[in-house]
């Protein structure tokens, strides 16, 4: 009889290990994985590699496979005890938290990253008041990684992430469509610096078209897409931007290095930060204002 269980247990193990393997092989980024380490032993194939260089490879493709893989495991085990399976578990916060951070005028801020799994991301849409499905739970989830790959930061950035998430779930913002922005700098014969940003946008069915000068190309866009928008949006006059942070992802390409720019709004009532990530630092820098913008449209006080 014990035989007879042992078996059925040891073919049991089997079955969940092939479960397993399914649900591992069902992941996008596994996928793109296996994709690339055929490339490369298609790659290696072709270079004739020594016995020695292919257990370099081999080792590598099965240790880069063996962590997607712990990782996926462990994102299904946090979906295991989301609190929608049980409400028990939203009170877990009180392991770390030694009063009510409410008594102290506080709150719970859920931190999301590219290592976030699915119960984190369904947790920061309730915090935010975000109806979300599955599929857009997904599609924040591999926004998140191709993202931050590229060299976001969202757990600095939550005006940014609320942005993101609020267009997995098929929002688009309507305040404005940008047409186009160019900003030109130029050094007189006297040395001195201008700066020049002009700025085409679409209000409803109304087309702006303003340029500006300021002190630096941030300054410019800024004050030609304020103008650009003051008229519909009297509200912006309260948004400020009270930070602006750049910082470079890859030194090794001198002056092409990718830069991140974060800049900080704040409108009295309350402070929110955008990101926004390119080798073109204009780019990163419109990036983030124009989110930070949007943003604070989206919350814009009721009475102005």
């Amino acid at each position: 009889m014990g035989d007879v269980s042992s078996r059925n247990s040891f073919a049991r193990s089997f079955v969940f290990a092939g479960r397993g393997v399914a649900l591992v092989a069902r992941g996008r980024n596994f996928r793109v994985m296996v994709a690339v380490a055929i490339g490369a032993l298609i790659g290696g194939v072709l270079r004739g590699l020594e016995p020695v260089e292919w257990s370099l490879v081999a080792i590598c493709i099965g240790s880069v496979l063996a962590m997607e893989a712990m990782n996926t495991a462990v994102e299904a085990l946090a979906d295991a005890v989301h609190p929608a399976h049980h409400p028990g578990i939203a009170r877990a916060k009180d392991a770390y938290e030694h009063v009510d951070p409410e008594l102290v005028g506080n709150g719970t801020r859920f931190v999301v990253s590219e290592m976030a799994g699915r119960a984190t991301i369904q947790m920061k849409a309730d915090e935010l008041g975000l109806a979300m499905d599955g599929p857009a739970v997904n599609q924040v989830i591999d926004d998140l990684k191709r993202l931050e790959h590229e060299g976001y930061h969202f757990e600095a950035a939550d005006a940014s992430l609320e942005l993101l998430m609020r267009r997995a779930s098929g929002w688009h913002h309507e305040f404005f469509r940008v047409e186009s922005m160019r900003v030109i700098t130029d050094e007189s014969a006297a040395g001195t610096f201008s700066t020049e940003a002009t700025v085409k946008v679409w209000v409803g069915e109304q087309r702006h078209v303003h340029t500006a000068e300021g002190n630096g190309p941030v300054n410019a866009i800024d004050k030609a897409l304020r103008a650009a928008l003051s008229a519909a949006y009297p509200e912006l006059e309260r948004i400020h931007l009270t930070d602006y942070k750049v910082r470079i992802l890859d030194g090794a390409t001198a002056t092409g290095a990718v830069t991140r720019v974060l800049i900080d709004f704040g409108n009295g009532e309350r402070t929110w930060t955008t990101i926004g990530v390119s080798s073109n630092i204009i780019e990163a820098s419109w990036r983030a204002l124009e989110e930070g913008l949007v943003y604070g449209l989206l919350h814009a006080p009721t009475t102005v």
